[in-house]
């Protein structure tokens, strides 16, 4: 099941529609526009705004914080609500 992470530091469990797999337009409802795909070290994906520093969406401290982790060290900050998924989850 994928992991919503808001700006606010609320994170939702969230599942596709159809129980399967996520749609794109599914994937940008979520994130609140255009999606980048950021494929992690621990077999997940992020899904993020792919403006969202351009757009100045609110800052997520809790999925820059959580991606750096995985990468043990500094990443690049990370604006709007970010979608934590299984690759297999989407279609």
């Amino acid at each position: 099941m994928a992991k919503l992470v808001k700006t606010s530091g609320e994170t939702l469990e969230v599942q596709p529609l159809n129980k399967k797999s996520f749609t794109l337009s599914e994937l940008q409802s979520y994130v609140g526009g255009y999606i980048e795909m950021v494929n992690l070290p621990n077999g997940e994906c992020m899904i993020c705004n792919e403006e969202g520093l351009l757009l100045n969406l609110p800052y997520n401290e809790t999925a820059t914080d959580l991606v750096a982790r995985l990468y043990d060290t500094q990443t690049q900050d990370f604006a709007g609500d970010v979608l934590f998924i299984n690759q297999s989850e989407i279609n």
